[in-house]
């Protein structure tokens, strides 16, 4: 075909799940990135998600069996300034259109812009887009049609409601919305994803969208090759966005079961089961190749050909049909005039469906053929097939853009991606000539296959397919390294060295099994490190790929010298002159003994990167030898700064300076400034004399001076006159301080709101970020946030920087700064204020620097630009947290961080780990530096060879990241200020407690259910009704898999309700099962309460059956339905409430057969779950042997578990034999297998819970709700047999902890084998904050109440979901008791239960001062005598009084001795009071004693006067009998009032803290 007809791609534009820009998107492709995970949580709510409901008959349409996908959050963010657009409609848009705008104008910029595109009327604009109720839409129907809804629903459901009420909930509604904006109704057209793009880029060519389902974008880009071969266009923007996440969306995916229930996509995998929805907008700039070539454009690739087809008469439209797709094949080639046969790459559609995948593998074979001369599988000979949703999931009318994007990098480099999770490829594939790719591997440029074809098929029967090929006189593509997996550090004491390399994983094995590799030679020890490099002959032959086109083994100038031997032995390098020995894979060990070498081996053998933890690393091929690029950044100040440096200075010979005086927590702000900067220019001169130099330097607040410094911005002679001209000494802002919380900034922000005196001032990382304000309102913000259970701490910094208070300050800094000479620095330096390099004129750094004082410190922002840059090495050039704060940020992507100074190691010590680190990723760091005969020089000669050494590199220019755009249409909740007080006049009685008081009112049922609803329901239904549904059997439960012994009655007494049905029809049964302690007597050692010895009641002490024990009982339930089989494992186990077995209860148990292998058991109300089989177990793959991070052993043994009652369970439960290392990652342990049912994953389960009970602060309590997988290896062990278990924790939320466990035999006969795998073990936490945690524990001698000075005791809620409650409530309440409580509406069960606390905790404290032992709350029992008055029951009780009170949400309680005034008490909540209620209440006497006027003075005085005389009436003996002006008060302040014959005490209490404190007034009588 001659190239008039080949259309060049000149320019690229791409976002896609994990990739911001076109650069990222192909550095995840290459490297194999996962971008998929779980729906954020603004998408859709949790509630929508029910794993279960796949296996319904008929899927129910609001529920989503899948929650995984590939989502573009992070980078969906739009600046509309710089398109022209007035950013009020921004929030109104679309926000695909507006993600296609960017992306267009990002292709184009790749392109060479606007003005290499020619004559703006011949450029056209062409995209898929489908026609889903996209975003935008979502929100507008909100707006229309359900606030409507709504109010039709409402008008039917409560007749009686006015319609001015109906009006105000509509308007609620709708408010939430913000506000109405007709001029962006346009913005809600579909074809604007094209027009937009044309109107703002002024393009004016055709610009339309196309909706051809998944095909959309290839159907695009074939319209886009037509309208340049016809001459209409001379270039056109093509390609396709999806950004629709609604959860109706999902749901047609789920009904159509099209989505993968294990949440894993795999294309072309035996084992694939559906799709993961993806979104993303990927735009391709087409021109034709002839005017590419004569324009000079660089071409990423040639489309030759397209093909579209449809697939005709089907029996479905949802069935693919081969015939279609083979049409659309036959055009595409056809219309390239090339030969299928030399098809190199085939990038599949490849959704994972078997169905789907099962049709294109045939279209395949069909069209292609089979390998040439029946090629094996995977030979190299046969042409590479591959899906990037593997990676990025199915990004629907975008898909084909991803695709074709995908492989025109992969034509342009030279390189093949791999594809994800094919582990077990279809049988078809070995049919076709086709192969699938687990890493990626080059495409030579002379390939005459350097050819590709791309698929996209889409529903409804419509096919495309592109064929492409390499430019003319493409050049090869450099090498693509795989992505590894970052770790934490490790930490040791001895310092000795030990470097290995060679070309393979067996060269490095050879050299670790050397025996003399723990041998300390004299020549080694004395360098400080051994280098040992011994890699084979043919190992030592693989070249170390390198940067910057230098040859194997040269990194960044410096030689890699080898030693290798012929026979591969070990072969140590002297120490005078010796350097590490050379090769691609590297492993570098500080400290080996044994355990290392024994951790080393089984690195090597994974062959994954292992960067730090246990002070080890390796890596196959290096971060910086692929070419990747390595920062210095530089931390700020730090509330602990205690460097440990001396030696390095002494090594060296470097000056201390201002260290020699900066250590400690206490120390001054100016002070700790001034010793950060010298830490920093002692530690970038050290890295200089081990020849470790960065390829750019950055900061974090005034971490960017030091950054400043060591680029050489700054001349040396004027470094000091620069510290000065910023002294952090003299700038001090009264009156301001810092907060450290544990969010990000985005929540940060939203927790400010609109206030001026505070602002985000640090956005450090994901999970933390910084607020500055004056003290109060921070105070306020952190109250908030605590509210929400984010934790936050004040700072001990009070200098405002970063926030514009410092504006008044900086004049000075202003000043001086002008008089400082700056010069062009030796490497870049980048802002994290800009988020970009610093700009090169002298005037603009000036502005940067007094700017990086009054602006927020951006190094969340600044860790992924650098990394999008291409740095993959971070140095951490000082002592701080930026380590942890690139972690987080950078969370899977391929990376290194290393700290030159810890808190943990000396200086040297920490460096030695810096040179190791470094070496094992490519580089070539002097050791010899290291050793004790090293002669210093002095810090200004090593400055010198610093600027001496290092080549700038060239930075891309900076783009605005612009705000985030609204990606999902969430439910709309209304605000709690306008939920409306649907009830009927509360008359009198409301007028005399005040409006916003209607506890009077409780006794009428409908207003208290109602009230009750609003105050609890409302606000968070979804915390409240998960909690409850969530709260599984109370304690971690064990698991026993193997059915009762022969003879032995299974769990409970059974009455089966039917039979098994008929063979032909699926096998189902159902029975009813009494569950009681004489059925399972072993219960008594799991029961979640303790009471005194000799206590009688057994449901006191709540005997509940474990989680696992209900396991045991799925299985075997479900062994009946498949005879002859064994069950392997359990998944998707949900407990939903407590089974509590006294009394006994009758429960009905279901099972059906649900697919091969699958029973689905039932215990209806209680639990669920599936039961897996098989005919025999499988064989247990290796235990995950990878140490947990910073664990260490502390905190209680497993005696001290038990016995010091941090676990509950009874000794046929108590399975934990040793608490092992315990850290932020998991917990390990040994557990021995009892005889109880479930008590030998009961025990793993407390050791999830253990290490909640340590890692947390409040709500220490967790218990297990759900498993996602468990697998089985073997039989169920006997007792006594031990297991070592290992928790690796994964996710820790506020409402729960995700774990994966593993249990691991620790038998003579099979020690080292996995016995059991558990994936997702879930537990709930509970509201156990400091007060309530030891009370569960030690119930008996501590109590919730607060004892107040005046001897009386005030309750309040410490719990906020009702589950949390009702442990508490077990915990206090006796069988005597329950019955009362339960009759209750939940209004009047929450003050009922704390008026029993209240009392309850007096009556214990009076005992307790009296000389009374131990009392658990059960033993007391609080009545009511004939007239309501409270009466006291218990153990030395005969005598006692005690009044009690309560309001909505605290209670009190004071009690009085025998020969004392019998106590009245009384509390209210201080509020308004009407003047009704003075009328009602006050003798004309007590006028004089209110304040007159309106307001708080007036108001507390009349609920003061109120609370006084409910507790001298109850003192009396006979409360007000509703004659509250016949109690006269004579006198009256703010702590006393007096009547006639009693003296009252009064005080108010605030319960909680800011804004969101109650207050409540309590009296009670004192004579």
């Amino acid at each position: 075909m001659a190239d008039v007809d080949g259309v060049a791609i000149v320019g690229m534009g791409a976002l896609f799940p994990g990739a911001g820009d076109l650069d990222a998107y192909w550095a995840n492709v290459a490297g194999g990135v996962d971008a998929i995970s779980e729906v954020p949580a603004d998408r859709w709510e949790s509630f929508f998600y029910d794993p279960e409901s796949f296996h319904a008959a008929t899927p129910p349409p609001d529920r989503v069996y899948c929650r995984r996908g590939g989502f573009v959050d992070e980078w969906a963010t739009f600046d509309p300034t710089a398109f022209g657009i007035m950013p009020v409609t921004v929030e109104a848009a679309e926000p695909d259109q507006l993600i296609a705008l960017k992306v267009a104008a990002a292709a184009i910029a790749d392109a060479g812009g606007e003005g290499a595109l020619g004559d703006p009327g011949k450029v056209g604009v062409i995209v898929g887009r489908g026609g889903y109720f996209t975003t935008g839409m979502a929100r507008f129907d909100q707006r229309v049609r359900v606030a409507q809804q709504l109010v039709e629903s409402l008008r039917e459901l409560v007749p009686g409601l006015a319609e001015s009420q109906l009006e105000d909930v509509k308007h609620a509604f709708q408010a939430q919305l913000g506000p109405v904006r007709p001029e962006a109704a346009i913005d809600l057209v579909p074809n604007l994803a094209a027009s937009r793009i044309a109107n703002r880029l002024d393009l004016q060519g055709p610009a339309y969208t196309v909706d051809a389902a998944c095909a959309s974008s290839l159907v695009a880009v074939d319209q886009a090759v037509a309208e340049l071969r016809s001459g209409r266009c001379d270039a056109v923007v093509a390609g396709g966005v999806h950004h629709c996440h609604d959860v109706a969306f999902w749901t047609v995916f789920a009904q159509l079961r099209a989505l993968s229930p294990s949440e894993r996509i795999r294309p072309f995998d035996r084992s694939a089961d559906g799709l993961l929805i993806g979104e993303g907008t990927g735009m391709v700039v087409l021109k034709r190749l002839a005017d590419a070539e004569r324009d000079g454009d660089r071409v990423y690739a040639v489309i030759r050909g397209t093909g579209v087809a449809s697939d005709g008469r089907a029996s479905s439209v949802m069935k693919p049909r081969v015939d279609g797709q083979l049409l659309a094949l036959e055009r595409a080639w056809a219309d390239s005039g090339l030969d299928p046969a030399t098809v190199g790459l085939i990038e599949a559609h490849g959704t994972a469906t078997p169905v789907g995948d099962a049709a294109e593998l045939d279209t395949l074979a069909r069209f292609f053929g089979p390998a040439p001369g029946g090629a094996p599988a995977d030979d190299p000979s046969r042409a590479v097939l591959g899906s990037v949703k593997s990676m990025i999931g199915h990004t629907m009318p975008a898909a084909g853009a991803a695709a074709l994007i995908k492989a025109a990098l992969a034509v342009h480099h030279g390189v093949r991606p791999p594809t994800l999770h094919c582990d077990e490829p279809q049988e078809r594939l070995a049919d076709s000539r086709f192969r699938t790719l687990a890493a990626a591997e080059p495409w030579p440029a002379d390939d005459e296959r350097r050819r590709a074809g791309v698929n996209a098929f889409g529903f409804g029967g419509i096919n495309a397919h592109v064929v492409l090929e390499a430019a003319p006189a493409a050049r090869p593509a450099p090498t693509v390294a795989r992505a590894p997996i970052p770790t934490s550090e490790g930490s040791v004491d001895r310092e000795r060295v030990v470097l290995l390399a060679g070309g393979s994983a067996d060269d490095l094995l050879a050299q670790l099994d050397d025996p003399t590799i723990l041998t300390t030679r004299d020549d080694a020890s004395s360098l400080g490190s051994s280098f040992v490099g011994a890699p084979s002959a043919s190992g030592s032959s693989v070249p170390l790929p390198a940067s910057g086109g230098q040859p194997p083994g040269v990194v960044g100038g410096s030689s890699v010298v080898g030693a290798p031997s012929a026979s591969g032995s070990s072969v140590p390098l002297p120490a005078s002159g010796g350097q590490p020995p050379a090769g691609p894979w590297r492993l570098a060990m500080v400290a080996p003994d044994e355990r290392r070498l024994e951790l080393a081996r089984k690195v090597v053998a994974r062959g994954t990167p292992w960067r730090g933890r246990n002070d080890v690393w390796f890596s196959p091929e290096g971060l910086l030898a692929a070419g990747g690029k390595l920062a210095f950044v530089f931390p700020g100040v730090e509330p602990d700064f205690t460097p440990h440096v001396d030696d390095v200075a002494a090594h060296f010979g470097l000056p201390l300076g201002p260290l020699a005086h900066a250590e400690g927590e206490d120390l001054h702000l100016g002070l700790q400034g001034a010793g950060i900067i010298a830490l920093g220019r002692l530690l970038d001169a050290a890295l200089a004399e081990l020849g470790v130099r960065p390829d750019l330097v950055a900061g974090h607040s005034i971490g960017e001076w030091n950054a400043m410094i060591a680029a050489h911005l700054i001349p040396d002679a004027d470094i000091d006159e620069f510290i000065d001209s910023v002294d952090t000494e003299n700038i001090d802002v009264p009156g301001v301080v810092f907060a450290a919380l544990g969010c990000g900034a985005e929540a940060a922000a939203a927790a400010v709101g609109d206030r001026e005196d505070v602002v985000v001032s640090h956005d450090n990382c994901p999970h933390q970020s910084i607020i500055c304000g004056s003290e109060a309102a921070v105070a306020e913000v952190v109250a908030t946030l605590r509210g929400d259970r984010v934790l936050a701490q004040e700072l001990p910094f009070r200098s405002g920087f970063h926030s514009p208070m410092l504006e008044p300050f900086v004049a000075p800094v202003r000043e001086a700064t002008a008089r400082v000479p700056l010069q062009p620095p030796v490497v870049p330096v980048w802002s994290a204020t800009t988020v970009a390099p610093y700009p090169d004129e002298p005037e603009a750094v000036r502005d940067l620097v007094v700017r990086h004082l009054l602006e927020p410190v951006r190094f969340r922002e600044l860790a992924l630009r650098l990394h999008d840059e291409g740095v993959r090495v971070f140095v951490q050039v000082g002592q701080g947290s930026l380590v942890n704060f690139l972690d987080d940020t950078l969370k899977g992507r391929d990376h290194l961080t290393v700290t030159a100074a810890g808190p943990r190691h000396a200086g040297l010590d920490q460096l030695r780990r810096v040179a190791a680190a470094l070496w094992a990723e490519g580089a070539a760091p002097r050791f010899e530096r290291l050793a004790p005969s090293a002669a210093a020089e002095g810090a200004d000669q090593a400055e010198e060879g610093i600027v001496a050494s290092i080549a700038a590199r060239a930075t891309a220019a900076s783009a605005s990241a612009g705000a985030r755009l609204p990606l999902g249409a969430p439910l709309v909740h209304l605000d709690p200020d306008v939920r409306l007080p649907l009830s009927v006049g509360a008359g009198d009685a409301a007028a005399l407690l005040g409006a916003a008081d209607l506890g009077d009112l409780a006794a009428h049922p409908v207003l208290a259910e109602f009230e009750a609803a609003l105050a609890e329901v409302a606000p968070a239904t979804a915390d409240v009704v998960g909690a409850w549904r969530t709260a599984g059997p109370a304690g971690p439960g064990g698991f026993v898999p193997s059915p009762p012994a022969a003879g032995e009655p299974p769990a409970g007494t059974a009455t089966p309700v039917s039979q098994p049905p008929d063979p032909d029809e699926p096998a189902s049964l159902t029975e009813v099962r009494t569950m009681s302690m004489a059925a399972m007597p072993f219960l008594i050692d799991h029961r979640f309460y303790r009471q005194r010895e000799d206590w009688e009641e057994v449901s006191d002490l709540f005997p509940v059956v474990p989680m696992t024990c209900t396991l045991q009982l799925f299985q075997e339930v479900a062994s009946r339905l498949m005879p002859g089989k064994v069950p392997i494992g359990l998944e998707s186990v949900r407990a939903l409430r407590w089974l509590a077995v006294e009394p006994p209860v009758d429960v009905t148990i279901t099972a059906a057969v649900t697919g091969p292998d699958r029973v689905r058991v039932s215990v209806e109300g209680y639990s669920r779950g599936t039961v897996v089989f098989a005919d025999d177990y499988p064989e247990p793959p290796a235990p995950d042997d990878a140490p947990l991070a910073d664990a260490s052993v502390w905190g209680p043994t497993a005696w001290d578990l038990y016995h010091d009652r941090w676990a509950f369970h009874g000794p046929q439960y108590q399975g934990v034999r040793e608490i092992g290392p315990l850290g932020p990652t998991g917990v390990q342990g040994t557990i021995e297998a009892l005889a109880a049912p479930g008590a030998l994953l009961d025990g793993a389960g407390q050791l999830v819970g253990h290490w909640v009970a340590m890692h947390t602060e409040v709500d220490r309590l967790a218990l297990p709700s759900m498993i996602e997988r468990i697998r089985f290896f073997g039989p169920h062990p006997s007792p006594g047999d031990r297991f070592d278990c290992t928790v690796r924790v994964n996710e820790l939320t506020d409402a729960f902890v995700r774990a994966d466990l593993e249990l691991v035999s620790a038998r003579p006969a099979d020690a080292g084998r996995l016995w059991c795998r558990i994936d997702g073990w879930q537990d709930t936490r509970f509201d156990t904050d400091e007060v309530v945690f030891p009370v569960l524990r030690d119930p008996d001698r501590l109590v919730v109440a607060e004892r107040r000075p005046g001897g009386w005791f005030l309750a309040t809620e410490h719990w906020d979901n009702s589950a949390s409650r009702e442990l508490m409530m077990r915990r206090y309440l006796n069988h005597r008791e329950r019955p009362t409580y339960e009759a209750l509406n939940p209004k009047a069960q929450r003050q009922w239960f704390l008026g029993r606390v209240a009392a309850k905790d007096a009556v214990r404290s009076w005992l307790w001062d009296h000389g009374a032992g131990p009392l658990f709350p059960a033993e007391i029992t609080i009545g009511n005598d004939d007239e309501g008055r409270p009466v006291v029951e218990g153990p030395g009780c005969d005598g006692l009084r005690v009044s009690l009170a309560h309001t909505e949400w605290a209670a009190a309680a004071v009690v009085a001795g025998p020969g004392e005034p019998d106590p009245g008490i009384d509390v209210e909540a201080d509020g308004p009071r009407h003047e009704r209620f003075a009328s009602l209440t006050l003798a004309d006497a007590e006028r004089s004693l209110v304040p007159a006027g309106e307001g708080p003075e007036r108001d507390g005085a009349l609920t003061r006067l109120w609370t006084v005389k409910e507790a001298a009436g109850k003192a009396a003996g006979t409360g007000l009998e509703g004659r509250p002006k016949d109690l006269v008060v004579t006198e009256l302040d703010e702590t006393t009032a007096r009547l006639a014959d009693r003296t009252v005490a009064t005080e108010v209490v605030a319960v909680g803290e800011g804004d969101t404190a109650r207050r409540y007034v309590v009296s009670w009588t004192t004579t």
